[in-house]
């Protein structure tokens, strides 16, 4: 059984192992840190409390102060237009 060069074996390959775990785990964090601010009040969001209260208010203040209706329309509008381009153009 011949092996290619690239082949990682012994510590070569736990040491990558290792690297792609804490890579992983560096990416993830900042998701998490998202994620658990968006549910908790804002007294909570630097520090990591198990039993800290469970929260929908960071939703609601979000949605109403925004217009999410105007910026629908837009979207919409704008793929529209991206599309029509898009067609005409590959045509």
């Amino acid at each position: 059984m011949t092996t290619t060069p690239y082949e990682l074996r012994g510590p070569g390959l736990a040491l990558e192992t290792v690297g792609a775990w804490l890579l992983g785990i560096l990416w993830i964090l900042p998701l998490a840190y998202a994620l658990w601010t968006a549910f908790h009040p804002g007294e909570f969001s630097t520090r990591f409390v198990l039993t800290a209260p469970i929260t929908l208010e960071n939703f609601a203040r979000a949605w109403a102060a925004a217009p999410f209706a105007r910026y629908f329309v837009n979207t919409i509008v704008l793929c529209t237009m991206v599309l029509g381009a898009q067609l005409a153009c590959s045509s």
